[in-house]
């Protein structure tokens, strides 16, 4: 007799074909997953990220060359130094002390329409005068000032928010401004005053517009804002926190650089195109689904199994007692059919006539063979 074999059953070979059709759609599913992380990839949105930031940056460095020319020319002006280190004694006419500079000092302010001018003076005799002249004394106390003060650095960029604290009526305009400090000295290196440039922010930050978004300012810190969403004040700082010039955070790709002799970072942001949550979700779905269809599938097959097996059970008894029992049949699937069939079989067996049985052609039996031969056919039969 052959040996049957677990794997060989219909249970079996029905499982394992299910359980590969399920894991079709999953991959099929992750392959489209890959494909759309390849089109829409990180690279790309850190490539927007990057010319974005380059783009301020080089309108920045452009502000920079513009401020440093602007000012050389006013330090080169032998009217200014000779100004400056002059003394003004209060018998001389002012108009005509100031009429050899103020023209001059006119046409560079007209030229630079950025910028407010401030000349904040060493020398103590010369008046405060045209918005310009200052004396550097009402200011060398504020903090950041004395520090640019001491240093041995000639010249320094401020931002809003290292004067956040001052409030000064001769401190040049520092709101939403950035400011650039330069000291003055004359031929023999004699220290003279300091000049100061206070610009707004607008003309650095290209993206920004009036009752735009796009930048955030906080602190020392400019955030380009290019995901169409608001940003929480827990994602900003934990942006100003990062110091990766490519990070992810909170479903964001951000870009991180810091223009050189420059007060702030810019900072860009713009949204990560997150299919792993689309795809979790659906594979979650799909794993409920495919578990679901499992569960089903394993019930129907037990069913047909339990129906095979009372069907087997019915049809041995039935040949142990000439026939007479029948199949149950239940249901109305393929098996039922067959059990149904099965019946008419062995109903039409149990009616047979003994003598039409003995009539068939039995040419090979012997007589032993011949006497056996109804209780094969009949398993109950007993010669009358």
């Amino acid at each position: 007799m052959k040996k049957h074999f677990f794997w060989d059953s219909i249970y079996m070979k029905l499982l394992l074909e299910l359980l590969v059709l399920a894991f079709i759609p999953i991959v099929l599913i992750i392959s489209i997953f890959f494909y759309l992380n390849r089109q829409n990839n990180i690279d790309a949105k850190y490539e927007l990220n990057d010319r974005v930031t380059n783009s301020i940056i080089a309108n920045i460095n452009n502000n920079l060359e513009f401020t440093s020319r602007t000012t050389q020319s006013l330090l080169s002006s032998n009217e200014l130094i000779s100004f400056l280190n002059n003394n003004f004694s209060m018998d001389a006419d002012y108009n005509n002390y100031t009429a050899s500079i103020q023209s001059y000092i006119q046409a560079t302010i007209n030229a630079d329409s950025r910028s407010a001018i401030y000349i904040y003076m060493d020398n103590p005799t010369i008046p405060m005068s045209m918005d310009v002249f200052y004396h550097l004394s009402d200011i060398s106390k504020e903090a950041p000032i004395a520090a640019f003060l001491e240093s041995s650095l000639v010249e320094k960029w401020f931002c809003e928010s290292d004067f956040a604290d001052i409030a000064n009526p001769y401190l040049f305009s520092t709101e939403k401004c950035f400011v650039y400090l330069r000291k003055a000295y004359d031929f023999r290196k004699n220290f003279l005053g300091v000049i100061a440039f206070s610009i707004p922010e607008k003309y650095f930050l290209s993206f920004e517009s009036e009752g735009d978004e796009m930048v955030i300012s906080s602190g020392y810190c400019r955030i380009v804002n290019l995901s169409g969403d608001a940003l929480s004040e827990n994602t900003i700082f934990q942006l100003e926190s990062s110091d990766k010039s490519h990070a992810q955070m909170d479903g964001l790709l951000v870009t991180l650089n810091q223009p050189e002799n420059f007060p702030i970072r810019m900072i860009t942001v713009t949204k990560n195109s997150n299919y792993g949550q689309f795809i979790v979700m659906f594979l979650l779905l799909l794993g409920i689904f495919v578990i679901a269809s499992i569960v089903l599938c394993l019930r129907s097959l037990q069913q047909m199994e339990l129906q095979m097996n009372e069907c087997l059970s019915a049809m041995d008894k039935s040949i142990s007692d000439n026939y007479q029992t029948r199949i149950p049949v239940t249901g109305n699937n393929e098996i039922s059919h067959i059990c149904r069939r099965i019946n008419l079989l062995l109903t039409q067996a149990a009616d047979t006539p003994w003598a039409f049985v003995m009539s068939m052609p039995v040419w090979n039996y012997t007589s032993a063979e011949k006497a056996i031969l109804p209780s094969q056919v009949f398993p109950g039969w007993k010669p009358a």
